[in-house]
Parts: C-alpha cells; structure tokens; sequence
C-alpha cells in the first residue's frame, strides 16, 4: 500500500521542517505518496509536520519516513477520515520524538505513537493525545512490530473509542517492542472499554513500569488495568484524582472508573488446560502494585460524581507480587445533585479486593483506609 509520510525529501540531505498540510482543498485524498525516503541511503530528517483538517485518506500515515530516520515529528489532525494506521515514527526507521494530536476526524485504524519496525535506536519519548475524535481501532504508547519507547505518553481528554473490542494500551503490541515508562492520563474520555497500562500481549510487548492518572471519564463502564493484556509489567501505579476542569455541561456525569485493577488481565482460549493458564497467569504477572484513590465518591456538585466501585490489587484472572492500596477521603455511596438541586443517593458501593478477580495469586496485599467509608474491604481476591 501506498504511505503519508512526514519527509518530503528531494535529496538526501537533512530537512529542517518539513511539512504537509492536507485540508479543505484536498476533498478527497486517495492513496497519496508524498515520498519514498528508502532509495536514499543515510538520510537524516530534523522535523517533520503533518497537518489534516479534513478530506479522506487510504493510506498509512508516518510522521517519519519509510527508511529514513527523524528527530521529530508532530501530526495534528482535527479532522477528515483515515482509513488505516498512523504512526508517530517511521516505517522502519528511528525516531527521536514523536508527538499526535488528534482533535477531530474519524479514524477507522490504530494509532501508535511509537514506529511501525524500528529495532535500531529507542525512542526517546513518544505522545498520543486524543481531545475529540471517534477512533474504530486501539491506541498505543509504543510500537507495533519492533521497537523501543523510553517514555510513552497518552492523554485521553475527549473522545470515542466505541468498539469494545479495541482498547488504550500505554505500550506496544509486537513480540519486538518494549516501553520502559509508559504514562496515560484521563480526563473527560467519552467511551473506552478498557485501559492498559501495558502492552498488547495476545501479540506480544514488554512494559517495565506504568504509570496512570484517573482524573474523570464521561461513561463509567470503564476498566483499567496497570498490567496489560495477557502481558506482564515490573511495576503498575494507578492513582485517581477527580478533575477540577470545568469543561463538563451541566447534565454531564463524570466517573473516574467504574473497576480498577493493579496487574494485568488474562484470556484464554477455550479449552486451554489448568497448566497452560497457569503458565499463562505467569508470563502476565504484574511485580508490584500501587494503587492511591483521593477524594472519590461524594462530591455533591452540579456537574456529577466521581467514583471508583471496584477495586482489585490484584488482576483478572492473574498474579501479581505484592499490592498496595490507598484510600485517601473517599465517601460511599455516591451522592449528587440532580436537576432542581434534587438530591439522589445511590447504592453503589465501593469495593477493595487486595488479590485478583476470578483467579491468580497475590503475594502481599495491604489496604490502608484514611479517611472515608467502603462497602467491602478484604485482603484476598473475588470468585463469582
């Protein structure tokens, strides 16, 4: 297939800005090659920009080249549609830096904010912010083949990622990539699923620590992970502050999640032996666990509640080392102000669970409760 890539290069010297621009004037965009870089040995790309505003694009999107390196690239789209993958990085190639914006559009593929088949230098830090916009694949920190990203950074401000089927992983999704710190904060996401701090192991990754800040989502059919997806971390920290952002309407609810879980998740195919989903369980252990929970549960404001219901030290269906949890100022049951300063209380409680849920062994578990009330506190795991 053919590729957009953030190098328009006539030669093989180095490019100081280079950049493409596909907006109003540009209906519809089929299949464009703005450059093949590959035929030109050793070239070094400085920066490079992509800019969409609108139009439909076929093609694969790199901020970097198809074999040539880059020290920086940027893409903002704020809209159109793209109806495959963008990659922050190059095909295979290294990347420095790299940084997406995503403010509106349609994307029907994936994006990855590291490259598609670097195994040469790690990339220093890769960005994916995602503030509007319907996304129908999965987002990732790292890359997808080979590659590794020293710092993955995602921000989930606006946004749909309607398919329960796709997910946010804050690394990659190759047996060849690796993230040594992956970040992912959340505040005002409209629709996702799940969030992983790890990577994609049903394809393989490696994630040494992971780091996620829940500041408020719009739905609250959300679960996150500090682990991966049949995939394993060194260590996960999950902490929840509700935002103090005022970029919520008046009939908006706000969440910060409905489970949160310290380790990893793991599927099995059916008929799998109790040997091979221990062996499984293994491979997809979370080392330590940190989770912090401040000022969840009654907010009593306008704008709606932030609350957690459940969480789990451990991880679904999984092991993990050792986990800790804390929970600073949290009152259960929730309780918000409805139209007319009506005031509605509910029943949902919140839940800590020290071990994992539907399986999997936790070393060591601690629960510390510093201010506020929960339903349920106990130091195992939960089996329905």
């Amino acid at each position: 297939g053919h590729h957009v890539l953030g190098d328009i290069v006539a030669d093989h010297h180095a490019l100081l800005g280079a950049e493409v621009h596909l907006g109003q004037n540009v209906p519809v965009v089929v299949q464009i090659r703005l450059a093949v870089a590959a035929v030109f040995i050793g070239c070094i790309i400085i920066n490079s920009s992509i800019r969409i505003t609108a139009g439909t694009i076929n093609s694969t999107i790199y901020g970097g080249g198809y074999n040539c390196g880059v020290k920086s690239t940027n893409i903002a789209i704020s809209g159109g549609t793209i109806a495959n993958n963008i990659y922050g990085g190059a095909y295979q190639n290294n990347a420095i830096n790299t940084n997406i914006t995503v403010t509106g559009g349609n994307i029907k593929g994936n994006i990855y904010g590291g490259s598609d088949n670097n195994d040469t230098t790690a990339l220093a830090t890769s960005k994916v912010t995602l503030d509007g916009c319907t996304i129908e694949g999965s987002i990732y920190g790292g890359s997808k083949t080979k590659g590794t990203v020293n710092n993955a950074y995602i921000n989930l401000y606006d946004g749909n990622i309607p398919n329960s089927k796709n997910a946010v992983f804050g690394s990659g999704c190759g047996t060849g990539t690796k993230v040594v710190n992956s970040r992912i904060e959340i505040d005002g996401i409209r629709t996702v699923a799940e969030i992983y701090g790890g990577p994609n192991g049903n394809v393989g990754g490696e994630t040494t620590n992971s780091y996620i800040t829940v500041k408020s989502l719009r739905t609250g059919a959300t679960s996150i992970y500090g682990g991966g997806l049949n995939a394993k971390v060194t260590k996960s920290e999950i902490t929840t502050s509700p935002s103090k952002t005022d970029k919520y309407s008046q009939d908006e609810d706000r969440y910060l999640a409905t489970t949160i879980y310290g380790g990893s998740k793991v599927v099995t195919e059916e008929g799998a032996t109790q040997t091979e989903i221990n062996t499984l369980r293994s491979n997809s252990k979370v080392g330590t666990v940190k989770i912090t929970v401040n000022d969840g549960g009654n907010l009593n404001t306008a704008i709606g509640v932030a609350d957690v219901l459940n969480i789990y030290g451990g991880g679904n269906n999984v092991e993990v080392g050792k986990a800790d949890i804390v929970v600073n100022n949290y009152t259960s049951p929730k309780t918000y102000l409805e139209e007319d300063d009506v005031i509605i209380t509910s029943k949902d409680y919140m839940n800590i669970y020290g071990g994992s849920k539907s399986g999997g062994t936790t070393g060591e578990v601690n629960i510390t409760v510093n201010k506020g009330s929960v339903n349920t506190s106990c130091g195992g795991g939960y089996k329905s």
